[in-house]
């Protein structure tokens, strides 16, 4: 699957209500197997149980700023959210390795959001913060994706140096909504005042 360049980018509108514009993109990826897509939810658990979610993620990361650089050339320079598994973020050498791939692919920083579950703050807390104030030392945005699906309590993200919240929308953070498909769900997030 990783090795067999069977992976296939999907990039996924991020809007802001506010102002009714484009702020960019979420990179996600699909396992595209002759005519058909693998599910991620079978996918990626497979990935994490035989240790390939690394190469997975390097993988992802190496095609998401590669479309980057390519909309950077035609003049466009939008947000790319980036996903990094619990596996990756806890890896000794992550920060360096993200480093130099944004280094090879010339990319703004300010381009780049890295996106980490919930459940990889409960995992290793204090590796994870560690991590997260490291890429933010870098000048990269992160957000904590996933929100309510583990036992993060708002209180522990407070410690934490991030730039969105996914999900809840208690802290003084950009809230954004997942799967918004009609004009009708549009219109009510608008009216909660998410972003």
């Amino acid at each position: 699957m990783v090795h067999n360049n069977h992976l296939s980018p999907r990039y996924q509108p991020v809007l802001d209500l506010r102002w009714g514009s484009l702020e960019g993109y979420e990179a996600l990826v699909r396992w595209v197997r002759g005519e058909q897509e693998v599910s991620p939810g079978l996918f990626i658990p497979l990935a994490e149980e035989g240790s390939l979610i690394h190469t997975l993620d390097v993988r992802v990361l190496e095609r998401g700023l590669g479309q980057l650089r390519q909309w950077s050339r035609l003049g466009a320079h939008p947000m790319l959210s980036l996903n990094l598994s619990s596996q990756s973020l806890h890896r000794p050498g992550v920060v360096a390795q993200v480093e130099a791939l944004l280094g090879e692919f010339g990319i703004d920083l300010a381009q780049v959001m890295l996106e980490i579950t919930e459940t990889s703050l409960i995992a290793d807390p204090e590796r994870s913060k560690r991590a997260i104030s490291e890429f933010q030392a870098l000048g990269l945005r992160v957000a904590i994706d996933d929100f309510g699906s583990g036992y993060a309590s708002l209180g522990y993200l407070r410690q934490l140096p991030i730039n969105r919240l996914k999900v809840d929308k208690s802290l003084d953070l950009e809230v954004l909504a997942e799967g918004i498909e009609t004009k009708e769900q549009l219109e009510r997030l608008t009216a909660q005042g998410f972003d």
